[in-house]
């Protein structure tokens, strides 16, 4: 089981994903919010695959259906990427421990 919690300051929401990997190589998706959009999304999206996670071009993740009510800023989609790929082995737990987050930051303003 890996979690991924994404701040979304602008509009002061907070997600917590979580994906877990099953016996048959699939993934449980399970996503927290305060956000009524995101969960929303949440409902839609309790299952995704290794290709999910690896093609964006065919990703649920990313799927137009899911994400109608979602603006495109909205970090809640990486956070089950990178909740995604932690569980895959695609990223190393150790590295995630020692960087504790990657941030979005608004430059020159």
């Amino acid at each position: 089981m890996a979690t991924v919690t994404a701040h979304m300051n602008f509009c002061n929401k907070t997600h917590r994903a979580t994906v877990t990997k099953r016996e048959d190589e699939d993934f449980d998706v399970s996503i927290e919010s305060d956000c009524e959009f995101v969960q929303e999304y949440a409902r839609l999206l309790t299952k995704i695959t290794l290709e999910d996670l690896t093609d964006n071009r065919t990703s649920s993740i990313t799927d137009p259906e899911k994400l109608k009510y979602i603006m495109g800023p909205c970090l809640a989609p990486n956070a089950v990427f990178n909740a995604g790929w932690l569980e895959a082995e695609m990223f190393s737990k150790s590295l995630a421990k020692k960087v504790r987050q990657n941030v979005v930051s608004f430059e020159d303003l």
